[in-house]
């Protein structure tokens, strides 16, 4: 709710606001996709290193004022969440990692 004001405060308009969070929320499940059958093989600490980094990317694109394709393609590219809470790709990795012998019984 908050980046649907933000952006809008940023000029953007209802329909570019919608497109741009639907973008974030494709790449979000894209990159959940990618991490559920290919994470294994690319190996677990250095995809979760990698979703770290594009994450940050799609965080830093609201800080700078790009044409509205280029967000989109960012927002994309890092998932950019405006929902509030943590589902991406990352979130469903770090479940993957955690310990079969830290979960209470």
């Amino acid at each position: 709710m908050i980046l649907g004001v933000f952006l809008y405060r940023r000029g953007l308009s209802s329909i570019a606001i919608g497109v741009v969070l639907a973008a974030g929320i494709a790449g979000s499940a894209a990159g959940t996709i990618f991490v559920t059958f290919r994470a294994d093989a690319f190996g677990r600490r250095r995809t979760l290193c990698c979703l770290s980094f594009l994450t940050a990317l799609g965080a830093a694109a609201l800080v700078f004022n790009f044409a509205l394709p280029i967000l989109i393609a960012i927002a994309f590219l890092g998932m950019l969440n405006g929902m509030g809470t943590d589902r991406s790709a990352a979130y469903a990795l770090e479940q993957a990692l955690i310990s079969p012998s830290l979960v209470p019984r």
